[in-house]
């Protein structure tokens, strides 16, 4: 166990310093990591009948994650986080536990993980095309993950990364009510160009047993990176068990000049029952400071009466 006086001298040598320490030393074998975010913004989201509703909150952009690492041997590090979020902006408003992990890294057998976070799948393929800077102007996503109880295997294979990844949540609605899901995901990386391809099965139970639904989706993903200017493309399918499937093709970018960055997404949305729709987003960001951004980020859903259209004005600061 690691002694009180050791961890109180970390924290003062790192609350001394004239700039707050994100990392800190513990030991030798031992390390730290503090991550603060905090964002305020205007936000505009069109209801089914076109009626702005409109707020100014801090949803999804205050949070506070701490890591720690400590390494056993020469191969084995293990490692546990766990990130807390709140919205300052409302008086007593909720703080809610988010990702919660704690795991082993081998570098000769993987990175093994247990506890409540996104998946691979989610991160590295199904999210490529995000561009926003703020929480909701993101384009729409095909099923791909459980947020409940997750196990997780990544395993670096020279330019190829394998994940697998298993998982279990509950309807937080009705107990009697779970869920289970599997995913593969394999990235390949060669000089400034990622490619990867997955799959996610999620099914859902009733308190019989009796499975309610069950969606698989596949996707591949792409990017390519040239100095300052990014490019990505997505293709990917959601089939559920009524029959009804989602098809999704994508591309975007992005670009960094200075103190500005810009991203645009354009993704066409194919759904069984539903007009073909074409959506579109964009983020603008301006830092004037180390790790400060005010950002400008829009969404076009491209249904009637501009369903589902957001627009997000703010600023986030993350130390």
């Amino acid at each position: 166990m690691m002694k009180k006086s050791a961890l109180f001298l970390a924290l003062s040598a790192a609350m001394a310093t004239p700039a707050f320490a994100a990392e800190f030393q513990v030991n030798k074998d031992t390390k730290f990591q503090v991550n603060v975010e905090v964002g305020a913004y205007h936000q505009d989201v069109k209801t089914n009948k076109g009626v702005s509703n409109t707020a100014f909150t801090g949803k999804g952009l205050n949070q506070i994650e701490i890591k720690a690492d400590h390494v056993v041997s020469a191969d084995v590090t293990v490692f546990g986080e766990i990130e807390i979020d709140y919205d300052p902006i409302g008086d007593n408003g909720a703080v809610l536990t988010d990702d919660v992990r704690v795991g082993i890294n081998s570098k000769s057998m993987g990175r093994f993980s247990v506890g409540q976070f996104d998946s691979y799948f989610e991160d590295n393929v199904i999210e490529i095309l995000a561009t926003g800077n703020g929480d909701s102007a993101y384009l729409a996503e095909a099923a791909s993950d459980n947020d409940g109880r997750r196990l997780q295997w990544i395993k670096p294979l020279g330019p190829v990364t394998l994940a697998v990844e298993a998982s279990r949540a509950t309807s937080s609605a009705d107990k009697t009510k779970t869920g289970t899901g599997v995913g593969v995901t394999g990235m390949y990386k060669i000089g400034a160009l990622s490619l990867a391809v997955g799959m996610a099965n999620l099914n859902k139970f009733s308190s019989s047993g009796a499975a309610v639904t069950n969606e698989k989706t596949t996707a591949a993903s792409a990017k390519y990176n040239m100095g300052n200017l990014s490019f990505m493309g997505l293709v990917a399918k959601q089939d559920k068990l009524n029959g009804d499937a989602i098809d999704i093709l994508g591309a975007g970018m992005k670009y960094k000049m200075g103190q500005f960055d810009v991203g645009l997404a354009l993704q066409n949305l194919e759904e069984t029952g539903q007009d073909k729709r074409t959506e579109m987003s964009l983020g603008l960001g301006y830092k004037p400071f180390k790790n400060m951004t005010f950002f400008f980020d829009v969404l076009k859903a491209d249904k009637a009466k501009k369903e589902g259209d957001v627009l997000e004005v703010g600023v986030k600061y993350k130390f």
